[in-house]
């Protein structure tokens, strides 16, 4: 993962989640199981980053 690397090197922190069962735009339905479960967890990153 090329892009998780150059922004470690680059001081940050960076995650990358894949779904490969997924299609393209799976969390534009979030009815789905897996849909709910990405949101909840970008949901999570976005609060842990922007808590001060």
């Amino acid at each position: 993962m090329v892009a998780k690397a150059n922004a470690k090197a680059a001081g940050t922190q960076a995650e990358i989640n894949l779904y490969p069962d997924a299609f393209h735009v799976f969390v534009g339905l979030p009815q789905l199981p897996e849909s709910r479960a990405a949101l909840a967890h970008a949901r999570g990153v976005i609060k842990t980053v922007t808590e001060t």
